[in-house]
């Protein structure tokens, strides 16, 4: 058989078939270009893809960081193997770096039947590194992929620019002519993400909860067991809270919901400007959840793990994303813990200075992944991962027995850490709650119209416990979130704040586009 050979040169009137050679000067500037997309590309994709709010450029910054020591790792190693040929080591690299990172677009292949997907999820970025290591020095295929390149990094930010922001109408409070500013306490609102209602727990979780809450009430805290939450998840119950209002009703699709909650999650609501307007000094806390985020009216910023955050959710959009899900545990939990861990000495910190602090601190604990036991060490079992508690495996019921373990290892040191505090503080006023409830009857799975009362029931009974000073807060009605954060902010700011009517509301997933449904919250049985 004849050998088909392609011809390095032109030939007379035929053309070398991949194009004209360039100067290597200008082949490397174009594949330097090519390089410079295919590492700032990954960090707006997952900014873009992973926030619920507008981009966080500290966070984007971050992860563009990461990506580029990879690729610079790369790009050493190519250069040393390809005998120092500066050139071809970048446009291997260049490549490389490009389709490790877009792997969830060549994944999408795999909609195709039989064997065709997994070909051409393979095949093609295998084909796109080899054309530009073999023959990148020649216009055709240098041309080509920067045209890619810039095309995938403009849809990128044409995205980022089309993210609005709608920002919401903050709501004006009369003073009722309270004590001065420097001597208003302290305040520290400190949400414990789906921690279920002590019946909750009882009944379905087989679990009492009694211990812990009588150690709260120990510290001076008054305990609400029928608190429930206005949403059932928590992009729309923390929107709500910064709004002190009721941000998404009944009817609003998801893609109607992301315009509105962007403002709200960087704290521009009335809850934040309230405080702010009274003279307080405001720290914010970010944590693994994708839509947690310092805005700018924040005075300062608690950043926890975002290097480690960022690396695992990097890692998701390259090959290697099975094998990063099965052995290696998702650092949700280990950030969660070390800020509960020194939450009494960051709070300390803050309100040694001359004005009032409000500190807002979001854990995201006893909240899936389950991978902490009850005396807060991390345990390594795959089927601890996940955000889900159940997904109808066999496995379910021992998700459901790790959160409770879960919730014993945060009853344990958050007791420590609001003891440690009050101990320094007692003027302190103590906002203690949850967004919404666990998902162990498969809630997440289920459009909110499918939903049964038991499953809203353990979805929207919440811990809600206040430590504030005085009798002011019993005064006000309504067990719902939205009313004790509304009636607490009044109390602690002393202003004229008019109770709102106690709703709730079931959100979708993201990526449903179905309307919100109203329900009634869920009071004790």
């Amino acid at each position: 058989m004849r050998r088909i050979a392609w011809k390095s040169e032109s030939d007379g009137d035929v053309r070398h078939p991949m194009g004209n050679r360039m100067s290597k000067r200008g082949a490397n500037i174009l594949w330097v270009s090519v390089f410079a997309l295919a590492v700032s590309g990954p960090g707006l994709f997952y900014q873009l893809s992973k926030s619920v709010n507008a981009i966080a450029w500290v966070k984007y910054l971050n992860a563009t960081l990461l990506v580029a020591i990879v690729a610079g790792v790369i790009l050493l190693m190519a250069y040393g193997l390809l005998g120092r040929d500066f050139g071809k080591a970048l446009r291997l690299t260049a490549s490389t770096t490009f389709v490790l990172f877009l792997w969830p677009l060549f994944a999408r292949f795999d909609v195709l039947p039989g064997p065709f997907g997994a070909l051409l999820v393979v095949s093609v970025p295998v084909l796109i590194v080899r054309a530009s290591f073999l023959h990148g020095d020649r216009f055709r295929v240098g041309a080509m992929m920067l045209g890619l390149a810039i095309f995938i990094f403009a849809t990128y930010v044409f995205g980022v620019s089309t993210r609005t922001v709608a920002l919401p109408a903050i709501e004006t409070f009369s003073d009722s002519g309270i004590d001065a500013v420097s001597n208003r306490p302290d305040v520290l609102f400190v949400l414990l993400d789906g921690y279920a209602r002590e019946d909750v727990l009882s009944e379905m979780y087989g679990f009492d909860n009694a211990p812990f809450l009588g150690e709260l009430a120990r510290l001076g805290f008054s305990v609400n067991d029928s608190a429930s939450a206005n949403y059932d998840r928590t992009y729309a119950s923390v929107a709500s809270m910064m709004d002190l209002g009721y941000p998404i009703e009944s009817g609003v699709t998801t893609a109607e919901q992301h315009s509105i909650v962007r403002g709200l999650l960087g704290q521009n609501g009335s809850l934040v400007n309230a405080f702010k307007r009274a003279g307080y000094e405001v720290t914010y806390s970010e944590n693994g959840w994708s839509g947690s985020r310092c805005g700018r009216i924040v005075d300062r910023c608690w950043r926890s793990g975002t290097t480690l955050m960022n690396a695992y959710a990097l890692s998701l959009l390259t090959p290697f994303a099975p094998l990063v899900e099965r052995f290696f545990a998702h650092p949700t939990n280990a950030i969660s813990w070390v800020q509960m861990s020194n939450l009494a000495d960051v709070f300390i910190q803050q309100s040694s200075r001359d004005r009032p602090q409000m500190v807002w601190v979001h854990i995201t604990l006893p909240h899936p992944p389950v991978r902490l036991d009850r005396s807060c060490v991390p345990q390594r079992d795959s089927w601890r991962n996940g955000q889900a508690l159940t997904f109808g495996a066999p496995e379910d019921e021992l998700r459901r027995d790790a959160y409770v373990d879960q919730t014993v290892c945060v009853n344990t040191t958050i007791t420590q850490q609001l003891g440690s505090v009050l101990d320094a503080l007692p003027d302190t006023a103590v906002f203690l709650f949850s967004d919404h409830g666990p998902d162990g009857s498969k809630q997440l799975t289920k459009s909110p119209e499918d939903l049964t009362v038991s499953q809203i029931r353990e979805r929207l009974g919440i811990l809600l416990a206040v430590r504030e000073s005085g009798m002011c807060f019993q005064s006000y009605g309504g067990n719902t979130l939205l009313a004790a954060t509304r009636a607490f902010t009044a109390c602690t700011l002393g202003v004229d704040l008019e109770p709102v009517e106690d709703r709730a509301f079931l959100v979708p997933a993201q990526e449903e586009n179905v309307p919100v449904v109203e329900t009634e919250p869920v009071s004790r049985p």
